[in-house]
């Protein structure tokens, strides 16, 4: 076959062609060829048809001489008018002796429109994609990332150039999770039907979470080719809920294994959770308490008082300060108890809750009763020592009153003698009046003063913090009184008559500032 024969065959060809020599000079062109936008050219150089390309046509012939051939995009005009967008193949065939080139010329422009289209829409679509705050990405069957949003490389500090094409396990250190995220992606993919709120951390920075939907990537005619994940970031309230979560966990093991009894009611009593040692306390399992109310354990005569203060703390405080309260085990008898409550309120402050823990105070009670029992015989054997000494010290005044009665008749018989009395003993015998004068109650106070206050401490301290403005005799007076004795006998210890006393007692009882109705004796023995 010669060449003619050869290029005769090409008008068959169902694209247009081309062919030149080694001086780029057209040796032919199909029919195609010539009806689209050659015709009369066939001496030109083929570097002359096409716009963009003759400027390095040399280093294209190069080229698709040592790799056998070469391809490129250009734009050639048209017979009619116009141009067209072209890709060209030129290849070098060796045919018999002669070298030649062979373009093959594939009119594009129906492809290159619906590249452009879909370049716009595809740019419409990321500029409606990069006006979503949530981090969007879209990725393909082959868990291959194909686009993301602005937020996403805003976010993640990478961009949509270097994330395409990529998985996401080549994206993070992390490979567990990038299985894990496929999987979700799988799930979507196979079922066809969207998974939402997938709390899960971001693959490249484990302390930013993410709330994530993930919805099946479509084309027009229904064909999942994807999936579409769009994502929120909620550090903040993971971190809230994990705190909330961390502190309900220690409050339930505080509440559970606190040594006193704990329990959380509704605001009108109604029991929600009881500990064990509560439970243990009233004989009763949670489940049986949790269908009581507060007022069912509290007896009948005290459900009054504990109604008014759970309302008053309702109302008025956050705690209730700690009280004494009884309480009823399930075999009827009392539990003595100290409460200590504080009312649990929601986020706007209104009171839902009430909690209290209970303390079993049975030990106590029992003891402080022991205690009261020790205190109250000690008491009466104190005071039966007091009213003994008391006794005792008013039968000694009485002896010292009677001995200082004599006396002073012997001072009166002898001061008789004295007025007479002979020479040689006048001397003598009025020394002896003078230290007998001397032995009276006044010389025996201080000696009384003290055994009084040894026997009733701090009675004339406390007595003069009060009234301070007593005088010496009414001291004597307050102690004998003290000492539970009668007006005649005060009388006949201090040598005065009875209507003296009376009167040393009105005018005490003045100092006093006693009413008529008070009883003086009774009121000296507070001090």
């Amino acid at each position: 076959m010669i060449l003619a024969d050869y290029l005769q065959l090409l008008d068959f060809a169902p694209i247009a062609l081309l062919v030149a020599d080694e001086k780029d000079e057209i040796l032919y062109a199909n029919k195609i060829a010539e009806a689209t936008f050659f015709q009369e050219l066939k001496q030109k150089e083929v570097k002359h048809i096409f716009s963009y390309s003759k400027a390095k046509w040399a280093e294209i012939m190069k080229t698709s001489k040592e790799k056998g051939s070469y391809s490129f995009n250009d734009s050639i005009k048209k017979l009619t008018g116009g141009s067209i967008d072209v890709n060209v193949t030129c290849k070098p065939i060796k045919f018999i002796d002669d070298q030649v080139f062979v373009y093959y010329i594939q009119d594009v422009t129906d492809q290159q429109k619906i590249i452009k289209e879909l370049y716009k829409e595809q740019q419409y679509t990321q500029t409606i994609l990069d006006s979503i705050p949530a981090l969007v990405y879209v990725k393909d069957l082959e868990n291959r990332i194909v686009s993301v949003n602005r937020a996403f490389e805003e976010t993640t500090k990478l961009t949509n150039e270097f994330v395409q094409g990529r998985s996401l396990s080549e994206l993070t250190s992390d490979q567990e999770l990038a299985i894990d995220f496929w999987k979700d992606d799988l799930k979507v993919i196979k079922s066809d039907i969207p998974l939402r709120k997938l709390i899960k951390p971001l693959f490249n920075d484990p302390n930013r979470k993410f709330i994530t939907d993930k919805i099946p990537y479509k084309t027009y005619d229904g064909e999942t080719v994807g999936i579409i994940g769009f994502s929120t970031e909620v550090t903040d309230r993971v971190n809230l809920e994990n705190a909330l979560l961390e502190s309900e966990r220690n409050f339930r093991l505080l509440f559970n294994t606190s040594p006193e009894g704990a329990i959380i009611s509704s605001i009108d009593g109604r029991i929600i959770m009881a500990n064990a040692t509560l439970c243990k306390m009233l004989h009763y399992t949670e489940e049986e308490l949790t269908k009581l109310s507060l007022f069912d354990i509290t007896p009948k005569n005290k459900r009054e008082v504990e109604a008014s203060t759970l309302q008053l703390s309702i109302l008025f405080g956050d705690t209730i300060e700690p009280v004494e309260r009884s309480y009823l085990r399930k075999d009827g008898s009392i539990l003595p108890a100290m409460v200590k409550g504080w009312i649990i309120k929601n986020e706007i402050g209104t009171p839902t809750l009430i909690g209290a823990f209970i303390r079993d105070i049975t030990n106590e009670k029992i003891a402080e009763k022991k205690k009261n029992e020790f205190y109250e015989k000690e008491i009466e054997r104190l005071k039966n020592e007091i009213d003994s000494k008391n006794r005792e010290m008013i039968s000694k005044l009485a002896q010292i009153s009677e001995k200082d009665g004599q006396l002073k008749k012997v001072l009166r018989n002898l001061d008789n003698v004295v007025q007479n009395p002979p020479a040689s003993i006048i001397n003598e015998l009025e020394n002896i009046l003078e230290e007998a004068k001397k032995d009276n109650i006044e010389v025996l106070w201080p000696e009384i003063e003290l055994t009084f206050e040894k026997i009733n401490k701090s009675f004339f301290d406390n007595l003069y913090k009060k009234h301070p403005k007593l005088t010496k005799n009414e001291k004597k007076i307050t102690a004998l009184l003290r000492m539970n004795m009668s007006s005649r006998e005060i009388s006949r210890i201090t040598h005065q008559n009875i209507r003296s006393v009376e009167m040393a007692r009105t005018r005490l009882r003045k100092k006093l500032n006693l009413k008529r109705s008070d009883n003086l004796v009774a009121f000296l023995s507070q001090f």
